[in-house]
């Protein structure tokens, strides 16, 4: 990967060398001379017979002389070969040659000015980031980071997802970008707190997506040709981000990796706000961070160089980054402000050649515009083979390594949280010692038992080296050491109420933390707060992790209310808690229960049939596991007593005294639910974990008043439930609040959530109890952190909400068939799937999408989905969603895109127009084609486009099996095309129902043409007996199967002609479909007659809604109940003599309109057959006008429907179910028409398809239903009966499970009326 600009010298090396960016190969590079218009002589000696013997190559430029060493001295057996191969280049004299010479000479001194800095800035670089410092000061214990590093696991991340999000930012108004930069870059505007990116990083680890090495970083991926000059990693705070940059410097600094790079500039964010006011070159600037850059006096060698910029921490820049109104700059040495630089640079105005690496927690990503990102890649911390290397190489005790990779596998928090590295060493520092017998008890297995015993190790080695106190018991903590806690407690709260992550000096001194002690006896402080390390301009902390400033922040609040029964929640409550508090002389008692404490728990007590826990009580039944074995021995043990509280009685007020510590619990989860981002998610999960006596009783030098928390806890686990429990989905918590409740259970021993969700899941049958949206939630959560994968996800399936349904949407990440059809799913949920269908590694394979509404907004996340080349699927069902607009863009991403082609398309009822006729065509001759089904029924291309994919049948590269082309406009064009390519075709079963081809169009298709059809399907196509002795040809074929002739105008002529085919030896038809057929009493006597000349075949006979009558009912039977016949179904039911009418008119029904569900404004005729607007209102400007209704008495359920209705003004005709008075419900299905307009518009749960009116002075609609099949069709019907012709509209399809009522709205209108049609 060579900069365009290099040097031929350059180049030359790099090509020898055999690595560049991405390429790690450490072996040297024979030196070589320039190779431009140079002789040279290459030499190759081997010896014959032996494999292993290498091939030796010298090479001589012009004058040069060759010296053999691989020649010399040795000995030879057998014939030895010589190969000399000599390149000239002319030239035009000697002069040219030696002045090119001599050039290349004074290139070469200008190179080694370049090597020289390069040489001195890999020194400097090496001794800057060889070292690794973990919660000691940077003078106590350095660790080479070549010794313990662990390579984390980096994915290929979403780049399109950062477009949106930055373009909202760069719309945001300059006061608001910097209102939130001041404060704090990365937390104020975060969506979510970084836990939840854990969950998801299990998940990719169980989805196996493929990991990328950090120095592969700016490699291209096979059939990539773009270069990828630009390239951004995210990973939530301690996963890794930054250990990975120095370990990529440190790989170049020792010449290990990326040796064709000449620079590498690292100026992390945090440092360049320093000077976010100055006014600098880009020179000048890597001047500042990099002084030996000064060497190199030549600014033209940045262009020749190959150059690697690294901006370390995007979340802590405080620049606005104006990728738009910032002025251009290209010059090296023109001052400007470094927003405008860092812009320039980003967008490849300023150094083209050079490579950017930029590094951000998941909030900042949209600050940069995915314009100018090349790759988007993720860190997802340690893998589980990962974080076992990690403690293999911690801990020098293998055996104690195997204890605690055993303890970290029992326990799914701990093991959730140790996909990031900085927990990883808070693990393995508490683990150690703990094991060591430094800290009583038994391992703990909950967060805040790892972080209590964490805060005690740390404080006991700052004392040992600093102070040379060696404490045999860590809980004994000294007054100083408390103080210190409680300071460092309140700046974490306070600040993590504001979000702010990031502290000055100014900061900690208002805290009373003395920033000196900080800096040198760090083996507290740099465990807890980390110094940050600025060029110059003021020194900065931060926590060493979020998480340490959550805890910290709990065990604040948590003491605050034991000590002094104060409410750090009340903003003016900032009073410093004082050693006489802790100590003894506070009012309260510290050897028993304060007074208050003492009042709530006996009123507490009272109210629920108990007496006031004691402390003996609680410690026989809340969790304490310094006796027990494992996690679940634990919980199990805390589910003995919370089983045998009484039912939890929410409040029915606000609170506003805190009078026990349930009280100060409730605040809290209050607190935290309100959150939008979730910042208080971990903080709530430590403070009630802290509330559990097996926790605070670590501290026992704060003198904690015992047996104050079991009555509590139980009240906050029941209030917990109360809130997960609740059935309005408005007042419901987020999924993300939700699963951190779950955690919080399970932080204080509540596990009957979890294990509610188990049975559900568990279960053979369907739950009777529904769902809550937060169960939902938890259910969701359960099944991602599972490593299991679903072989089937049916959304329908789940008996809850519509709410709650989407909150499940997430479990398509970890199932192979994905089944979310008719749910209402919102833009949020396509981009779930977009999400998914853009991840590596993703075991989606089969995705049904069908009968939900689409806004374009969402199709385009759905098109960026489909056109990943991560994109796997092999079955895609889009059917019954409109893609009138965007449907040519969204077949070419799944059909035409950088991934195999799907094997099945469902495009039924899509609306599909002649554009995307062209994408179908390429994808069926395409080498890569895959397709075997392909269904474009109800789509609205027209004879041309159906002609247009017809062609693509003959490509000997498709290998569609199958074909839907049920109401496409069939034409003779069309049908003839067919005709010929039927042949040539690997077609098994094809579908032209409703297509309306007819008798001639029949001839044209299969007249003279031998099929391998196994299933044709012919129905409601207009088809009389003038088509039947066709037809009868094809039943001779040997491999014809079924026959489905449906609704066609056959009578028993037609029956005839087919029966000459269906009585042949050589068919082989087993199923035959004569529904609807006109069929009567002779037809059937021909049927009989082909039966029994050939009796071994025909499986299956529908003749029902004809007229079988007399002798020929009992014949049928006869031959069904025959075991010499094949026939084992028999439909003959729902005839009569109203059968034999022509079009959907046999299936006529009589209706009424029902005056009790009528609206007041409308008048009914004597018959209730007609209904009218009784007065017309006038409405005001803008007002809106309204709708009356009314519907039918009867319910239509379990058959065929069929009426009329005539029309005027504007009028809505649909049915519903029953007590569904809405238009638009979700259990409603309508048609609106409007005599002012020139379309018809088809709804259903908010799905809207608008259809052209044909003919603009028809009045007549006809409904038919079709009530076992599931569709419900509307069409034009001419005036009068006569007319054997109905123009389709549209056809919804559904699967009904209740009893339909026809429907009309009329609106305010004066001619608007409606009328049912009597026959």
């Amino acid at each position: 990967m060579g900069s365009p600009h290099s040097t031929p010298k350059q180049r030359k090396s790099r090509e020898e060398e055999g690595t560049g960016l991405g390429l790690r190969s450490t072996t040297a590079p024979y030196p070589q001379g320039p190779a431009v218009d140079t002789p040279q002589t290459a030499i190759a000696a081997q010896r014959h017979g032996e494999v292993n013997t290498p091939v030796s190559t010298m090479t001589a430029q012009t004058h040069g002389v060759v010296n053999a060493p691989q020649i010399a001295h040795s000995h030879f057996q057998g014939a030895v070969t010589f190969n000399m191969v000599t390149h000239m280049h002319s030239t035009e004299n000697a002069a040219e040659e030696d002045l090119r010479r001599a050039t290349g000479a004074l290139k070469g001194a200008e190179d080694a000015d370049v090597q020289k800095v390069s040489a001195k800035l890999k020194s400097n670089l090496k001794k800057r980031f060889e070292n690794i410092f973990e919660g000691i000061a940077k003078r106590g214990n350095p660790t080479l980071l070549n010794r313990i590093f662990t390579e984390v696991y980096i994915t290929e991340g979403e780049r399109e997802v950062v477009t949106d999000e930055h373009e909202i930012w760069q719309r945001m108004p300059e006061a608001t970008q910097k209102n939130i930069l001041r404060g704090d870059s990365f937390g104020r505007y975060s969506s979510e707190h970084e836990v939840w990116h854990l969950d998801a990083a299990a998940q990719a680890h169980t989805c196996q997506e493929p990991a990328i090495n950090c120095n592969d970083l700016f490699k291209l991926r096979p059939g990539q040709d773009l270069r990828i000059r630009t390239a951004l990693t995210k990973g939530v705070a301690g996963i890794g981000k930054t250990v990975s940059v120095h370990k990529f410097i440190l790989d170049w600094a020792e010449e290990k990796a990326n040796r064709d790079v000449d620079f590498i500039f690292v100026l992390p964010f945090r440092e360049l706000n320093r000077y976010q006011d100055d006014q600098l070159s880009l020179h000048g600037l890597l001047k500042i961070f990099h002084p030996e850059i000064k060497l190199m006096k030549d600014m033209k060698k940045y262009d020749e160089a190959k150059i690697v910029f690294i901006f370390d921490g995007l979340d802590e820049s405080q620049f606005p980054l104006r990728f738009q109104s910032n002025k251009f700059v290209a010059d090296l040495a023109q001052r400007s402000s470094l927003d405008e630089l860092l812009t320039n640079l980003f967008k490849g105005n300023l150094l083209p050649s050079a490579f950017m690496w930029i590094t951000s927690r998941p909030a900042a990503v949209h600050r940069i515009s995915s314009e100018c990102l090349d790759r988007v890649t993720e860190i997802r911390g340690f893998s589980d083979r990962q974080k076992e290397e990690y403690f293999r190489k911690r801990v020098s005790d293998q055996s104690q390594a195997d204890t605690i990779i055993s303890h970290i596998r029992a326990s799914r928090s701990l093991h959730t949280m140790c996909h990031i590295p900085v927990f990883c060493w808070i693990t393995s520092t508490v683990l150690g010692r703990t094991l060591g017998g430094a800290i009583g008890g038994n391992i703990p297995y909950t967060l805040t038992g790892m972080y209590t015993r964490f805060l005690l190790i740390q404080t006991n080695v700052k004392n040992q080296k600093f102070y040379g106190k060696d404490e045999r018991d860590l809980r004994g903590l000294s007054s100083s050491d408390v103080q210190i806690l409680l300071r460092m407690g309140k700046l974490a709260f306070e600040n993590l109420e504001r979000s702010n992550l990031i502290f000055s000096e100014r900061d900690l001194k208002t805290y009373g933390l003395n920033t000196e002690e900080i800096s040198v006896h760090s083996g507290l402080f740099t465990a807890i707060l980390r110094k940050e390390d600025p060029m110059c301009k003021g020194q900065w902390y931060s926590f060493v992790h979020l998480s340490v400033q959550e805890f910290l922040a709990a065990l604040y609040v948590f003491l605050s209310f034991v000590c002094e029964k104060a409410n750090p929640f009340q903003r003016s409550s900032d009073r410093t808690i004082t050693d006489e508090e802790f100590w003894g002389v506070s009012p309260h008692n510290m050897t028993g229960l304060p007074k208050n404490d003492v009042q709530g728990a006996t009123k507490a007590g009272q109210n629920t049939g108990n007496q006031p826990f004691t402390h003996e009580k609680y410690l026989s039944y809340v969790l304490d596991d310094s006796d027990c074995d494992s996690e679940d021995e634990a919980l199990t043990k805390a589910q003995t007593f919370l089983g045998q509280q009484e039912p939890y009685q929410p409040y029915q007020h606000m609170l506003q005294d805190l009078a026990t510590l349930h009280d100060l619990h409730r605040v809290a989860v209050d607190r935290s639910l309100e959150s939008s981002n979730g910042h208080l998610d971990l903080f709530l999960r430590f403070l009630l974990g802290l509330s559990l006596e097996a926790n605070y009783s670590l501290l026992r030098c704060l003198c904690l008043p015992p047996g104050t928390s079991q009555e509590n806890i139980w009240r906050t686990t029941q209030y917990i439930k109360h809130r997960l429990g609740v059935e309005d989905q408005r007042k419901c918590p987020t999924p993300e609040r939700c699963i951190n409740l779950l955690h919080c259970l399970s932080e204080v021993g509540d596990i009957t959530v979890v294990r509610e969700i188990q049975s559900y899941l568990t279960s053979k049958n369907v739950p009777e109890k529904k769902l809550t949206a937060a169960q939902c939630s938890a259910l969701a959560y359960m099944m991602l952190t599972s490593p299991n994968v679903l072989d089937e996800f049916d959304l329908k399936s789940y008996r809850t909400s519509a709410g709650g349904r989407r909150r499940l949407i997430p479990l398509v990440r970890c199932c192979r068939k994905a089944l979310l059809a008719n749910c209402q799913l919102t833009r949020r949920c396509f981009e779930t799937v977009s999400s998914v269908l853009q991840s590596a590694g993703s075991p989606l394979r089969d995705l049904d999408l069908s009968h939900n509404f689409l806004v374009p907004q969402t199709l385009e996340k759905l098109r960026a989905g489909l056109a990943s080349p991560h994109c796997s699927l092999d079955s895609l069902n889009l059917g019954c969603i409109n893609l009138e607009q965007s449907g040519a863009a969204l077949l070419k991403a799944a059909l035409l895109g950088p991934h195999p082609q799907p094997t099945c398309l469902r495009l039924s009822g899509c609306y599909l127009r002649d554009d995307c006729s062209e994408i179908l065509l390429a994808a069926l001759q395409s080498e890569k084609s895959r397709l075997t089904l392909l269904d474009l029924s109800y789509s609205r291309m027209t004879d041309t486009g159906v002609t247009r994919v017809l062609t693509g049948l003959a490509s000997p590269n498709s290998k569609l099996q199958t074909l839907r082309l049920g109401r496409c406009a069939m034409t003779e064009q069309s049908c003839e095309a067919l005709g010929s390519v039927l042949p040539l075709s690997s077609l098994r079963e094809l579908d032209l129902s409703g297509s309306g081809v007819g008798d001639e169009g029949v001839k044209q298709i299969f007249s003279g043409t031998s099929t391998r059809l196994e299933t044709l399907r012919l129905r409601e196509c207009y088809i009389s007996d003038g088509a039947c002795d066709v037809l009868a040809q094809t039943l001779s074929s040997p491999v014809l199967k079924e026959l489905d002739l449906r609704d066609n105008h056959l009578r028993d002529s037609g029956v005839k002609l087919l029966c000459v085919g269906l009585a042949k030896p050589v068919c082989t038809l087993q199923s035959l479909g004569l529904s609807g057929c006109l069929v009567t009493e002779e037809g059937c006597r021909y049927l009989v007659c082909a039966l029994k000349t050939n009796p071994s075949r025909l499986q299956t006979l529908d003749i029902s809604y004809n007229h079988p009558a007399g002798s020929a009912v009992t014949m049928l039977s006869g031959v069904l109940q025959d075991p010499n016949y094949k026939l084992a179904t028999l439909n003959m039911k729902d005839g009569g003599t109203q059968r034999v009418k022509p079009t959907m008119r046999k299936y006529a029904c009589e209706l009424t309109l029902d005056p009790d569900t009528k609206h007041q404004e409308l008048w009914l005729s004597k018959n209730n057959k007609m209904a009218i607007i009784t007065k017309y209102h006038l409405f005001a400007l803008g007002e809106k006008a309204s709708w009356f209704g009314v519907s039918c008495c009867e319910g239509l359920t379990g058959g065929r429907f069929y009426w009329e209705v005539e029309w005027t003004g504007a009028v809505v005709v649909g049915v519903k179910h029953k007590g569904k008075d809405s238009r638009y419900h979700k259990e409603s299905w309508s048609l609106y028409c409007n005599s002012r307009s020139s379309q018809y518009e088809a709804s259903h749960n908010n799905g809207f398809f608008k259809i052209d009116m044909a003919d603009r002075e028809s009045r007549r609609v006809g409904v038919y239903l079709d009530w076992p099949a599931g569709t419900l069709s509307f069409y034009t019907a001419a005036a009068g009966a006569a007319s054997e012709r109905l123009t389709h509209l549209h056809t919804f399809h559904s699967a009904f499970t209740k009893p339909l009522y026809p429907e009309f709205f009329l609106y305010d209108m004066p001619d608007a009326s409606v009328a049912i049609v009597s026959e």
